[in-house]
């Protein structure tokens, strides 16, 4: 059977950000960049342009409007509502805002929905990430990794895999900077105590292991390895639960005659500028782009939210500040959408679609969600507190909740997947 690739033609209206292409390219740009030097097929999109009218580009605030301006609307001296409608819009959404309307076309995917099983299922989240990945590299970020926007692709010789699409959302940055400035420079008798705590901890849960108290490590740690932990978590307790997990995590704990767990095993070794990091901190938004520091919006009551879908979005961008202070900062550092936060919010799709569904296709939505059975009520309350609530704080309190209290996830969430995928259960809590 021949291979047939299907396209759909996306049109919209884009901002117009003239003042700095290279820091705010187009939609179109971000995808020939995300393509640049990859032998991927189906390529994110094969052609964009922006649609001209007469010769002229077709744009809202000069062709359509003719650069006429309406009087601006303003609040001088009052407090803004906190619910607003049409009729009673934040001040800034009335600035007129030029956008152009543009053609991408783009290889058309499946609804991640329609997996055919759940190992299938599970292997697209690696490639979504994987994506994230090449694309962080290249200094892009996501924002806005949801259930409509992982699909599914179909290669020229029958495989499938996952990827991320809609970029409209995403941010560039300007340049990568060293990350290393961020760890804190200890002195050698600082060092030298730190590590004696952080390897008596150590110790300590390789001696209990064997009474089932606590999961720990049979294998010894390098120096090295103590000495990067220090640095980036600064208290020894911590550092010691932060290794305990990363190695528990990759398997790498258990076999106690191999060499001690050294940088490479743990992908901390400098190596390839994975010490250089994408600038998103210090870079000024463009125009029409919806960013933390903007007012939230409603309209009609409903969320306008900044960076992302609402419900899968992390605690951090809900809150939009950083949930949980590192060991050894005095205050709580500026929160700044990083790629992360995407990461989380492939976890809370993968999550949705455990709860809410009963297997493969798209209409395979429980029935339990739509009945008032009192036997279904903890299933209905946990879908409606982290995905369906039409009340944001309620979805807001839900995800903060999770990052307060992560041990409780499993007992109030994860049992309450739908049986079908069940397989998927230890995958999630780890």
């Amino acid at each position: 059977m021949t291979f047939c690739q299907t396209y759909v033609l996306k049109r919209y209206w884009r901002p117009i950000r003239v003042n700095n292409p290279e820091l705010h390219p187009t939609e179109g740009e971000l995808y020939e960049r995300l393509d640049d030097g990859l032998d991927l097929e189906p390529k994110h999109a094969i052609a964009y342009h922006d649609i001209e009218i007469d010769g002229e580009i077709d744009s809202t605030l000069k062709l359509i409007r003719r650069n006429l301006v309406a009087q601006h609307y303003e609040r001088r001296g009052k407090p803004l509502p906190a619910k607003r409608t049409k009729t009673d819009p934040e001040p800034s959404a009335l600035l007129p805002e030029d956008r152009c309307h543009t053609n991408i076309l783009m290889p058309m995917g499946e609804s991640i929905r329609r997996f055919c099983n759940p190992l299938e299922l599970l292997s697209y989240f690696p490639d979504c990430i994987r994506e994230q990945k090449r694309g962080h590299d290249k200094l892009i970020i996501h924002r806005d990794a949801s259930i409509g926007n992982l699909l599914i692709f179909e290669r020229s010789n029958g495989t499938t895999f996952g990827r991320l699409m809609d970029y409209d959302h995403a941010k560039k940055a300007k340049e990568k900077i060293d990350i290393t400035s961020y760890i804190r420079d200890l002195s050698s008798s600082e060092l030298d105590t730190k590590r004696k705590v952080l390897q008596y901890n150590l110790a300590y849960v390789r001696q209990r292991k064997a009474d089932n108290v606590v999961l720990g490590l049979n294998r010894q740690v390098d120096n090295e390895v103590l000495d990067r932990a220090l640095k980036w978590v600064f208290e020894p307790g911590h550092a010691a639960k932060y290794i305990r997990d990363v190695a528990d995590f990759t398997g790498l704990g258990n076999d106690a005659s191999e060499k001690p767990l050294c940088l490479s095993d743990l992908g901390w070794d400098e190596k390839d500028g994975v010490d250089k990091w994408p600038d998103f901190a210090n870079r000024k938004h463009g125009p029409g782009e919806r960013t933390v520091d903007s007012p939230l919006m409603y309209i009609e009551q409903e969320l306008i939210v900044s960076q992302g879908t609402l419900p899968y979005m992390s605690g951090d961008v809900i809150a939009r500040k950083t949930l949980h202070i590192p060991h050894g900062f005095e205050s709580r550092p500026p929160f700044v959408h990083q790629a992360i936060h995407d990461v989380e919010s492939l976890f809370w799709v993968l999550v949705n679609l455990c709860l809410t569904r009963k297997g493969p296709g798209a209409e395979m939505r429980r029935e339990e969600l739509d009945n008032d059975s009192p036997s279904h009520t903890g299933l209905r309350k946990i879908v409606n507190e982290l995905f369906e609530s039409k009340n944001d704080e309620t979805l807001k309190e839900a995800k903060i909740s999770r990052h307060d209290y992560p041990e409780l996830f499993g007992e109030e969430v994860v049992k309450y997947f739908h049986p079908y995928f069940e397989p998927l259960k230890p995958y999630v809590l780890k």
